[in-house]
């Protein structure tokens, strides 16, 4: 009897130590923080910018132990590593329609419910859609004067040296500056051996905006002489800020060119929007 008793007051301190231990673990272990749709954010740094990602952001990777990746995976990435604030964030993406500010939520679980998604499919091939798909990489080349090194790299006036090539490749990607400014931004035209004989889904103006000092900040090349409409488009470049190494792309229709400056501060206004505190 003496000996049951003492079976069972050893089982129940066994059970209380387990429990107690279990309870310190989990009060060690950070627990997985979910954005308002149920889904745990991807948490990292962007430049070392403490960020969390939500459900609205899609293509999300990391600099070691990539996700999306053709290549052969490597043995230390199995399992995939526990992400960190210290976990470099590589690129992601989203897409935004910048009247509102709405972020189209892709995954597929919020359908039934989800306005951004309905929307976006019975406006995706209009050719005066507002919506921007938005791409963010981190890039070490990236720097102050990154833009202004690419517009040298592409401009007549700058690539004089290099005419023996421009003439074999017919000036592709050589731009001409004009007199024109458009809403703000200087025009450069593609130079007309360019135009002559190539397609014109290969043919793009460039727009070039200039801030305060003079420096390049935005670059912006759009195909505006495709017979299609919805096919007219333009790609826009930018910086996250001139002390990070961060790349910006936003992607959307010819029209809405003239909106160029609103798109860019509703795009930054969503990546600072990631940002941890």
């Amino acid at each position: 009897m003496v000996s049951t008793l003492k079976k069972t007051a050893l089982l129940c301190l066994s059970l209380l130590t387990m429990a107690c231990h279990q309870k310190e673990s989990a009060a060690n272990s950070p627990q997985v923080e979910k954005d308002p749709y149920g889904q745990p954010y991807y948490i990292g740094n962007l430049d070392g910018i403490k960020m969390k990602l939500g459900s609205a952001i899609e293509y999300v990777d990391y600099e070691i132990c990539p996700v999306w990746t053709f290549d052969d995976i490597d043995p230390k990435c199995t399992p995939k590593p526990k992400r960190t604030y210290d976990s470099r964030f590589l690129r992601f993406h989203f897409t935004l329609y910048y009247p509102t500010d709405l972020l189209l939520l892709n995954f597929s679980g919020f359908f039934s419910t989800n306005d951004s998604k309905k929307k976006y499919e019975a406006e995706r091939n209009d050719a005066n859609n507002q919506w921007v798909k938005v791409s963010v990489e981190s890039n070490k080349h990236v720097q102050a004067g990154y833009l202004k090194d690419i517009l040298r790299n592409q401009t007549i006036e700058t690539r004089l040296s290099d005419k023996e090539h421009l003439e074999k490749v017919n000036y592709i990607n050589t731009y001409e500056k004009t007199t024109e400014n458009v809403y703000g931004l200087q025009k450069y035209k593609p130079h007309p051996r360019w135009v002559e004989n190539y397609s014109y889904k290969n043919i793009t103006d460039l727009y070039v905006a200039y801030n305060s000092k003079g420096d390049v900040s935005t670059l912006i090349t759009c195909n505006d002489r495709s017979p299609y409409p919805n096919a007219r488009d333009c790609n826009q470049w930018f910086i996250l800020s001139a002390d990070t190494h961060v790349n910006i792309k936003a992607h959307y229709q010819f029209v809405n060119l003239k909106d160029w400056q609103i798109i860019q501060s509703k795009v930054l206004k969503q990546i600072n929007h990631l940002k941890v505190l």
